[in-house]
């Protein structure tokens, strides 16, 4: 029982330190710059029918004469608006078009009233934990409700309980003044010292403090604006609000600008902080497991592991790699090459295990030849480490080298295969913690496990595709149609983040080389000789 607990304990805080991880370095490279608020003759013609249906909620809440904006937010992505002025409440509601979209909340609304004084009286509805630091002369509010008559309410509360009446301005006057905002709110960043220095463009990144504080809001009310996200969608599922119906088109633009700001490159501070980050981390998980001496061990055969995954990538014209480790499991190496082969995919597999497993027998082998009496004790261990773990690591098991091995030959292009391949992993490492006694494996055995849900819908999703009619389209037919796909497989409903990383899945998937069965039969044969022989050799020498 004391195992058990140990092992969901460590799930957990796996779980929540690559989440905590993952948000934070996703905040830290995110550029700010200058936003834009520029009006505009009308809106495109394709973007009309998503303003309809909060326009008319609006107009009912006595809201008139809408004004298309341009507006460039504070991360530079560009994107449409629409203003519309309540003349007796002296107040404008922004309509603004996420860059994001989400088909729960596709058009964000935030309510405005400037006082005499110059402060500005803003009420949000789901984003208050996104803002990094306080905007000056502002009174922010975040009502998190799924009804707009009660961020409104909200709104003229907060409006009427202030000293001065709200100022009455034109539309054009109001877009200026909203613009000197801004800019007041991002020198109020610059001077408090959460902005570095000005890159390109005048970009600026947020330093580590600033980051840490951003995650740390968001982590907090990420539960109030899920719950909201499940109340709109309840409520449209059930006809109280209208459903904005979302091109397939607009879901596309917002695949790219999302995948181009993830494609953004790390600078080498960005890495040095992400290798120094997860090696504390991963230092402090395995001190409680295993003694300092086996941890510097497992640190260099863990290097030199990665370092062949990440020369085979650099070799096979991999960009925007990262590497970092992961506590409790070992490390890890990204990389991005849009239609790698088959051959080059197993090339950057086998890099990893096949360096340090050779050299491990040769350690071995060396050693063989001299007395036991004079073998340091650590050299020995060392050679037996780097056997059994590159060798363990080449075994058919996902996400094991040797798994995803198995997987590029076979279950690429069979995605309900390898759903059951991977549900195999989780019952074989599942048995091993047990049998073994051995938290590590159940760390691993529930971290695949979480993913099956995914790997269930990409299984779903693909099926719906047909691979060989997307080899005839560009990029963005191949994007279309994963979109599309995953509507006729029910999966409308999906967050925008779980959405991109299923057709990112699919992507890869789809485009995916099918190599021909002479090379995949001779690339199944070099894994045998290898997985194979390097038993083989290891039973015999011990």
């Amino acid at each position: 029982m004391e195992r058990l607990l140990l092992l969901a304990a460590a799930l957990y805080l796996l779980c929540f330190l690559l989440r905590t991880a993952l948000i934070f370095f996703n905040f830290w490279v995110v550029p700010f710059q200058r936003p834009r608020f520029t009006a505009q003759e009308k809106l495109p013609e394709t973007l009309a029918p998503l303003f309809q249906a909060p326009q008319e909620r609006l107009n009912a809440l006595g809201f008139a004469e809408p004004q298309p904006v341009l507006v460039t937010n504070v991360i530079g992505q560009p994107g449409w608006a629409l203003l519309l002025r309540h003349e007796a409440g002296a107040a404008y509601a922004l309509l603004e078009l996420k860059p994001a979209i989400d088909v729960a909340l596709p058009i964000g609304v935030t309510f405005y009233s400037l006082l005499p004084s110059g402060s500005f009286v803003e009420t949000l509805n789901g984003e208050q934990h996104l803002i990094l630091g306080e905007i000056p002369d502002s009174i922010l509010q975040d009502g998190y409700t799924p009804e707009l008559s009660a961020q409104w309410q909200l709104h003229r509360e907060t409006v009427a309980a202030q000293t001065e009446d709200a100022l009455r301005l034109a539309p054009h006057t109001f877009l200026e003044k909203v613009q000197d905002h801004y800019d007041a709110y991002l020198q109020r960043l610059i001077d408090g010292k959460r902005l570095g220095g000005a890159g390109e463009a005048g970009r600026r990144h947020p330093t580590a403090t600033a980051a840490l504080e951003m995650t740390v809001k968001y982590m907090r009310g990420g539960a109030k604006a899920n719950k909201l996200r499940r109340r709109l969608l309840a409520n449209a599922r059930q006809g109280e609000i209208t459903r904005i119906e979302i091109p397939v088109e607009m879901e596309v633009q917002s695949f790219h600008a999302l995948r181009n700001l993830q494609r953004r490159k790390l600078g080498r501070q960005w890495k040095i902080w992400l290798v120094g980050v997860t090696l504390v981390l991963f230092i402090i998980s395995f001190l409680q497991l295993v003694e300092p001496q086996i941890v510097l061990i497992l640190l260099g055969v863990l290097l030199l592991h990665e370092a062949g995954h990440w020369l085979a990538m650099r070799a096979t014209g991999h960009k925007n790699q990262s590497f970092f480790f992961i506590p409790f499991l070992g490390a890890a190496v990204t990389g991005e090459k849009s239609q790698a082969t088959s051959l080059e995919q197993m090339v950057v597999l086998l890099a990893g295990p096949v360096p340090g497993l050779a050299l491990g027998l040769g350690i071995q082998w060396w050693l063989s030849w001299g007395s036991p009496s004079s073998i340091p004790f650590w050299l020995s261990l060392t050679g037996v480490m780097l056997i059994v773990i590159n060798l363990l690591n080449l075994l058919p098991l996902y996400p094991l080298d040797g798994g995803q091995i198995v997987n590029l030959l076979f279950f690429t292009r069979r995605p309900y295969a390898d759903f059951v391949f991977k549900l195999a992993a989780v019952a074989a490492f599942a048995a091993a913690a047990l049998w073994l006694r051995e938290v590590i494996l159940g760390v691993v055995a529930g971290w695949v496990l979480l993913g099956m849900r995914s790997s269930f819908r990409l299984a779903r999703v693909f099926s719906q595709i047909d691979p060989a009619r997307l080899q005839d389209v560009d990029e963005n037919g191949r994007i279309h149609a994963c979109f599309q796909a995953l509507r006729d497989a029910g999966y409308t409903d999906l967050s925008f983040g779980n959405k991109f990383h299923l057709v990112k899945a699919l992507l890869n998937r789809s485009w995916n080389e099918s190599a021909a069965r002479g090379q995949r039969l001779l690339l199944a044969g070099i894994y045998l000789v290898l997985l194979v022989g390097g038993f083989a050799f290891f039973t015999t020498a011990f």
